[in-house]
């Protein structure tokens, strides 16, 4: 579900996106995607910044990258997914997009949870949290 809003929102912004920068998971090998992405950029310029689905994927994709001896961020920036704490704990630090704190969720659905209770047949509501890019060592700063 994210790579198409992704794709769609750099679009919008002008931002190329091409093919051959995606790389599709296959049965939870993230390093093979990386892999994939290897073979299918030879010969060609290859992404700056990688996004993973999720930090756990960010986390296994710094592994491989590691391992075919390219530098995090020289060669790569990686940007995760979820902000779990294990991110801050990492070499380099994993960058990460956050949805809030698991104070700011719980509260969010406490409040919601609160207001159906008291109103049951009130329609449906959507909480939208904001997203907050947690930037940390994984990211090349730009001069």
């Amino acid at each position: 579900r994210r790579f198409p809003l992704l794709t769609a929102i750099l679009a919008q912004r002008g931002i190329e996106f091409p093919e051959r920068f995606c790389a599709i998971i296959k049965n939870n090998d993230i390093g093979g995607a990386f892999d994939l992405l290897l073979e299918q950029n030879s010969g060609k310029d290859l992404p700056t910044v990688l996004l993973a689905h999720n930090d756990t994927m960010a986390m296994s994709l710094v592994r491989r990258i590691n391992e075919r001896g390219y530098k995090i961020p020289d060669d790569f920036s990686i940007i995760g997914h979820d902000n779990i704490a294990a991110c801050q704990n990492m070499i380099p630090a994993l960058t990460s997009v956050s949805f809030g704190t698991p104070e700011e969720i719980a509260e969010k659905l406490v409040k919601q949870l609160l207001h159906r209770l008291k109103h049951p047949k009130a329609p449906r509501a959507k909480a939208v949290l904001e997203p907050k890019l947690v930037i940390r060592e994984s990211v090349k700063t730009l001069k």
